[in-house]
């Protein structure tokens, strides 16, 4: 009766595999389905021109729009030139937008021509100042966004004649 006890067959553990023909055919897989769409995502497509520059919007208008392969990059929508003030600093514009003509409430956006990048400096919006807070954006990717203003900065590319190419 004790010989029942011990009766298992012992492992063999060559026969082990750690992994079978199946789980090599899941892995090589999902490794080609994370490549694709690393590739899709992160590299642009070619019948996009590259981001050049910025659009500044308040309330949905168009602002502000910063094209930094002109001479002059920075041009203010003609409903906002009371609002807008805009100056030159070291290696950019410092572009300050107001909210009312009677320039209480106001957001600074420095705009560096050199490295083509986008930071908000200074703001009296909120106690909290998040768009203060955001680090600066740049042409590839990146939003400011400040909600008490509802002030938005985001990069856009432009076609040869000029014209917003947003996306």
């Amino acid at each position: 009766m004790n010989e029942n006890k011990n009766t298992q067959k012992p492992i063999n553990k060559l026969s082990l595999k750690p992994f079978y023909l199946r789980d090599l055919a899941v892995y090589i897989c999902t490794a080609i389905i994370v490549l694709l769409l690393f590739v899709f995502f992160v590299f642009p497509k070619n019948n996009q021109p590259a981001k050049q520059g910025f659009i500044v919007s308040v309330n949905g208008k168009t602002a502000v729009t910063v094209n930094f392969n002109l001479t002059t990059p920075i041009s203010v929508a003609n409903d906002f030139n009371q609002l807008v003030k805009v100056e030159n600093v070291d290696n950019g514009f410092m572009v300050t937008i107001y909210t009312s003509t009677s320039k209480d409430g106001f957001n600074e956006i420095y705009f560096n021509t050199v490295e083509k990048t986008a930071k908000v400096t200074e703001s009296n919006c909120s106690p909290r100042k998040d768009c203060v807070h955001t680090p600066s954006i740049n042409t590839v990717s990146g939003t400011i966004i400040c909600a008490p203003r509802t002030l938005k900065i985001s990069p856009v590319g432009f076609n040869g004649d000029g014209t917003i190419v947003v996306g």
